[in-house]
Order: C-alpha cells, then structure tokens, then sequence
C-alpha cells in the first residue's frame, strides 16, 4: 500500500507563499498590461503553479492526503497545462519568437489536448491500484507517457533552450530591461527542474531522514519562488513590458 508523503510545517508554509506569490506577481502584472501577451501567459504559469503548489498546504491543513483524488486530478491537469504555459512563456518573453509567429496553432493546440488527455484518464482511472486493469494500463502506455514526455520533458527542455539563447542575446546586447529578469527566469527552471526531477528522488531515497530533506526543501523554495520575483523585478524595476514583443533583436 502507497502511503501519503509526510507533509511538514515548513512544506506547508513555503508551498503557499510560493502559491500566493505567483498568483500576487500574475495578477498584478495582468493589471498593468491586460494587452499584452507576456503577461497573459505568465498569469497561466502562475494559476496553474498555485495548485500545483496547494497539495502540502491542503494535506497538513486540511488532512487531504496529496495521493487523494481530489489533489492528484487538479495538480496532473495543471501540471499538463503549466508545461505548455511555460513553453508558450519562453517563446514571448521578452519578445515573440519567429517560430511561434508561425506555429502559434501548435501551442494552442498543446493547450486543449494536454489537459483533456489527463482528464480523460482520471475519468477511466479505477478506485484503486488492486483494479488495474491490462485496457487502463494500456491507455496509459498509448496517452499517458506521450502525454507525460510532452508536457513534462520535451516542452520545457525546449522552453530552457529559448531563455538560454535569450540569456546570451540580451547580454551580448547589453539589454538591461531584459536581462535580469531573463536570467532569473532561466536559472529557476534549470535549477528547480534539476532539483525536482534528478536531485529529489534520490534525496529521499538515500537518505529520506536528516538535514538534507530540509535543506532540498529549501532550495527547491528558493529556486521555485525566484520566477515570479524575477518576472516582478522585469516588470516593476526594468520595464521590461516597456520593450516591443514584436521587435526580437537581431531579427
């Protein structure tokens, strides 16, 4: 039997502050610039964060454990969208890329297919592990890990490359309006991506007791919450909203 993670105090706490966080960044910065697509997008990133970021805070407030249905089913589906989000965010900020001028179709696309897949099989997902059955197993092998690679892999993978090749070009170019904010946003995906997929599960594998759970747990805060500190930075301190999406440098 798969028991509930054990969700602590400072799980909770820094969970919702990242949550709130990048709900406070998002929504403030849809009310500066309602038109503008760098914000739009980043609101998406932020709303599906804030509910993958809600199950610790759910499981020691409120006791629903994180493998509960009503936390899984949200977080995968926000997790799906958030992939895509964060592939489109890349892709805008801080200007628009030639490619999503001419792919546009795509991402919008990826935005309806990736959570309706997740739906789809949380709707044929048996009660429990002892029901599997070999029909659900094999949807999930034909939806699930092409869904799962998608959204979970091969999106962000491509989103890290656009901020590191924009990372380069705004420092060549000695942008500055770009190029904190840019930075900021690369080094928490890279990181935070490195920590949660790689460094994570070996962690608590290895040595799931001691000062390293907590000190991953930190890191993981740090890294995580410094997105929408650097996309604030970029909007209220660098004016980077002020810079024409449509005028790519070098293009």
């Amino acid at each position: 039997m798969f028991q509930p993670p054990a969700v602590t105090l400072f799980d909770a706490v820094t969970s919702t502050i990242a949550a709130v966080s990048y709900l406070a960044v998002g929504l403030a910065a849809i009310a500066r610039a309602p038109r503008d697509e760098r914000a739009r997008v980043f609101l998406a990133v932020a709303l599906t964060s804030a509910v993958a970021y809600a199950g610790p805070g759910l499981q020691y407030w409120k006791g629903i454990p994180i493998i509960s249905r009503p936390v899984v089913v949200p977080t995968l589906v926000a997790t799906a969208i958030g992939g895509v989000a964060l592939f489109h965010f890349a892709f805008v900020f801080p200007w628009r890329r030639p490619w999503l001028r001419r792919h546009r179709e795509w991402v919008m696309a990826a935005y309806l297919v990736a959570p309706m897949g997740v739906l789809w099989l949380a709707w044929l997902a048996p009660p429990s592990l002892d029901a599997l059955e070999v029909p659900y197993m094999l949807a999930l092998l034909a939806v699930g890990v092409p869904l799962m690679a998608l959204a979970g892999v091969v999106m962000p993978l491509a989103g890290l490359l656009v901020l590191y090749k924009t990372c380069l070009r705004v420092r060549d170019l000695k942008i500055e309006a770009a190029r904190v904010s840019t930075l900021g946003v690369f080094v928490s995906q890279l990181a935070g991506g490195i920590l949660a997929v790689l460094v994570a599960p070996l962690v608590h594998i290895i040595v799931p007791s001691g000062p390293w759970a907590p000190i991953l747990a930190g890191a993981m805060f740090g890294f995580g919450i410094l997105m929408p500190l650097a996309f604030a930075a970029g909007v209220w301190k660098y004016g980077v909203l002020t810079l024409d999406v449509e005028s790519l440098p070098g293009q």
